[in-house]
């Protein structure tokens, strides 16, 4: 379902001297237009200089229009149409000129001009037929242009007036491509060509319109210019021929025929209008979603923004279900599937590593704007992000809570065994030796020698009180980890373990007490692990490296399973787990059948 790459828009390689030479060329040819109408039709109409002045704004429009869409790659096809139209354009001037060849090939480039702006209007912006209907609406326009080169063009003496494509009125020159001895009555041609000119305008009139309801707000704010400049000039057809038929000398006609060439150039100016349009919306969209990208958004919310920015209320964001991004999910959990008529497809939005993070699911219009797509799925890839960070962090404090809490209840839990070690161990010894020590006092004077036998007996209770002491004070810190660090405290320990333990040491130094703790500790609990629970292990391997940035260990057994692989909260990896993280480090433990199982630390040190 990932969405076809297409070229970035924007100034193609080497596309930069095409529109300075066509916008030269298109001030250049209007002067020069201008000029030879003012001069060279003065026999024709009482305007010259009106008329030169219209004839090369038709010239002029295109080919600027043409200047500014050859700028963008995904354009270039529409652009080269363009110019194509001011060329011709061109030609259509000729029918200005007294001369009777010259004023024919200008009279029938104007039928060749109204062809191709019927192809414009239904290929903008890119230059392509998209339907059927487009295409059949142009191959009919290209049978009527046939029609009249055939009917009027070759079969009459001279061609109908008044035009738009001509200021000429009366006496026009005599058509030079008539090729017979004499005209041919019967043929109509003009009646039925207007009827058929009316209705194809008002068909791409209509197919404007559908296109405009169905599109993107982006697309939308290309099409109504030229919808609006396209319904005018289909109205002056459409009057021009009806006067033309009810009263043919009627002023009313050569007034459309008028307008209808003043409107012409308006056509393309629509496009350019079209298109500095769709780069202002593209400009303000990229400019909101960037705003909007600062600040949280969760999923609904960023899908709300998007909707905005690119005018398209049915605009989704989705979510991968498979790493290959072949399925797809709503912010509700639902599959959905790109429509089979192509009308909507999914823009891959990446992640740094180029690992799909989620989708625009978009109308396929959108598509021809990669850029703004392009920038869309950037800063959704930021939101997304700072949405990812967030829960991250959310979902770390969440765990800092309930670690500080488990810390707290084993604080608590240890003091009360203390407590109740000292109660029932060396504190009821000592209140007994007080005891004993008030019976000798009164025995010394009656009894002197029993009495020094009876302190003797008593001294092997304070030894006993001094054992239950050490042995308390060893279940807090050890001694031989107090006095000489991990280097000793970590052999005693594997002399100690019911199983054999390989050790092996590595740039082991003095650290923090804190840290020699949860390292003692951590090492000492998965050794009783594997003693407990691994079956049929009959050796483990403790490893201690500090020579690097952190201090790691890892304890290994050749056991069968091992309890723990998954730790629970409030059992012995859960608290590893914890008191790692008071120290900054972490806990993995991986856990393999028949291989094993093994348990890694590491905190990080700060030289």
């Amino acid at each position: 379902m990932d969405a076809s790459v297409v070229p970035r828009e924007g100034a193609a390689p080497g596309r930069r001297a095409p529109p300075v030479i066509l916008g030269a060329l298109a001030a250049t040819g209007g002067g020069l237009v201008v000029a030879a109408v003012a001069l060279g039709a003065s026999a024709q109409t009482d305007a010259p200089m009106a008329s030169g002045l219209l004839r090369g704004a038709i010239v002029a429009a295109p080919l600027a229009a043409a200047a500014y869409a050859l700028r963008s790659v995904r354009f270039a096809r529409f652009g080269r149409l363009l110019v194509v139209v001011g060329l011709v354009s061109f030609l259509s001037t000729l029918s200005e000129s007294t001369d009777s060849t010259l004023y024919s090939i200008g009279r029938v480039s104007g039928w060749a001009v109204e062809a191709m702006l019927v192809l414009l209007a239904l290929s903008f912006p890119t230059g392509r037929l998209e339907t059927r209907v487009d295409r059949f609406l142009a191959w009919t326009m290209l049978g009527i242009v046939g029609f009249l080169l055939v009917t009027t063009g070759l079969l009459t003496r001279t061609f109908p007036i008044p035009s738009p494509w001509t200021s000429c009125t009366e006496d026009c020159p005599p058509n030079a491509l008539f090729l017979l001895d004499h005209p041919v009555t019967a043929v109509k041609p003009l009646a039925v060509t207007s009827v058929l000119l009316f209705f194809v305008l008002l068909a791409v009139v209509v197919r404007l319109q559908q296109r405009c309801e169905t599109a993107s707000g982006l697309r939308r704010q290309m099409l109504l210019p030229l919808l609006a400049v396209s319904m005018l000039r289909a109205a002056l057809v459409g009057c021009g021929f009806a006067w033309r038929v009810v009263d043919p000398d009627n002023p009313g006609v050569e007034a459309c025929a008028w307008l209808i060439a003043v409107v012409t150039p308006f056509v393309s100016v629509a496009f350019l209008v079209g298109l500095v349009r769709m780069r202002l919306f593209t400009e303000h969209a990229v400019v909101d979603l960037a705003r909007q990208a600062s600040r949280p958004l969760d999923p609904r919310a960023l899908q709300r923004e998007f909707a905005q920015a690119f005018g398209d209320p049915r605009i989704e964001v989705v979510y991968p279900t498979t790493p290959d991004a072949a399925t797809w999910m709503d912010i509700d959990g639902q599959r959905v599937t790109e429509p089979a008529d192509g009308s909507r497809q999914v823009h891959v939005v990446r992640d740094r590593d180029g690992l799909p993070l989620a989708g625009l699911m978009c109308a396929s219009t959108l598509a021809e704007h990669p850029a703004l797509l392009d920038a869309g799925a950037s800063l959704a890839s930021v939101a997304l992000e700072n949405l990812r960070l967030q829960a991250d962090a959310a979902s770390a404090a969440r765990e800092l809570r309930r670690s500080r809490a488990r810390i707290a209840a084993a604080a608590d839990l240890e003091r009360r065994r203390i407590e109740r070690d000292l109660h029932d161990g060396a504190q009821q010894r000592l209140v007994a030796l007080r005891i004993e020590l008030g019976l000798v006092e009164a025995l010394i004077a009656d009894d002197p020698a029993r009495s020094v036998a009876r302190v003797r007996e008593l001294e092997q209770s304070v030894d006993a009180a001094l054992e239950d002491l050490r042995a308390l004070a060893h279940g807090v810190r050890p001694p031989l980890l107090e006095t000489w660090g991990l280097s000793e405290a970590l052999p005693a320990i594997a002399a100690s373990s019911p199983i054999r333990v390989e050790l092996k040491l590595s740039g082991v130094g003095r650290y923090a007490p804190e840290i020699e703790s949860a390292v003692y500790f951590c090492v000492l609990e998965a050794l009783q692990n594997v003693a407990k629970h691994a079956s049929s292990a009959t050796h483990a391997s403790l490893e201690l490296d500090g020579s690097g940035r952190g201090l790691r260990f890892s304890v290994r057994d050749d056991g069968t399973s091992s309890a723990g692989v998954a730790p629970v909260p409030g059992m012995g990896l859960t608290n590893m787990e914890d008191r790692l993280a008071a120290v900054g480090g972490r806990l993995t433990v991986a856990s393999r059948p028949g291989l094993g199982t093994t348990v890694r630390g590491m905190i990080p040190l700060t030289r």
